[in-house]
């Protein structure tokens, strides 16, 4: 039911989106600023974390797993296309308080100078449910994933296995923290995405793949070696944002 809601909220979003959709601005094109999409590309499509859960859920049926993964990251992959294109496609790139470098300068998403251009309340809305509903699904796969990651520590570890201790040590710190710190979650996105995430989602499964192959040259060893490429890159590339070099670099203000 929620996963249904979140289709409805997006296609009322997409719908209502489109009123000012110049395709002109489609043709704009600068690709020195792709390594800016990066760490948000990690955040979007990592799904590693619930990879035991999807596991035990479905059996291990490795057939089942593989379409489970596959559909989710394609479904993804599909939404955040049809939201890009009608963005880039309703914002210009420069141009006052309404426009891409405005949105990043100010740490706010799309939604919010969007909401202005069109001044639809069907979109806002729509988008303010869409945003809450994906949180909600979000939070409810990292908790699920989370619980399990806990758990498997506590067996091994601690030789316990009460559900309310699992559940304590789960769900308190981060619910801590939030009350503490609300903006952490904004504050840390760049850090985490470019740098955590890619670490542990793009840089040491390829190390895996290496050390689990280490005598067969294939398609898979090149492919590990090129995910930890990219991820050293995308590491040094957000390392080099946090520190304020890539604003002077790219003159970005």
């Amino acid at each position: 039911m929620l996963i249904l809601a979140i289709f409805i909220c997006f296609i009322v979003l997409a719908i209502s989106g489109v009123r000012h959709f110049n395709a002109p601005l489609l043709l704009n094109s600068n690709w020195k600023y792709l390594p800016f999409s990066l760490p948000v590309g990690v955040s979007a499509f990592h799904f590693h974390n619930i990879i035991p859960t999807i596991s035990r859920h479905l059996k291990h049926d490795q057939g089942k797993i593989r379409l489970a993964i596959a559909s989710g990251v394609g479904i993804g992959l599909l939404i955040s296309l049809i939201w890009v294109t009608i963005v880039l496609a309703t914002l210009p790139e420069h141009g006052g308080m309404n426009s891409l470098f405005s949105a990043y300068h100010q740490s706010i998403p799309a939604t919010v100078p969007m909401a202005d251009v069109l001044q639809s309340p069907v979109f806002l809305i729509s988008g303010f449910i869409f945003a809450l509903l994906s949180i909600t699904a979000s939070f409810i796969a990292n908790g699920l994933g989370l619980f399990g990651f806990i758990r498997d520590l506590c067996a091994c570890y601690l030789k316990a296995s009460s559900t309310l201790a699992i559940a304590t040590l789960t769900f308190v710190p981060p619910l801590v923290v939030t009350l503490t710190y609300p903006r952490i979650f904004l504050d840390a996105l760049d850090g985490v995405g470019g740098l955590g995430e890619t670490v542990l989602f793009i840089i040491l499964p390829g190390v895996v793949v290496l050390k689990l192959l280490p005598h067969r040259a294939s398609i898979l060893q090149l492919l590990a070696l090129t995910m930890i490429l990219v991820g050293i890159f995308i590491v040094l590339f957000t390392s080099a944002e946090l520190m304020g070099w890539i604003r002077f670099w790219f003159h970005l203000g």
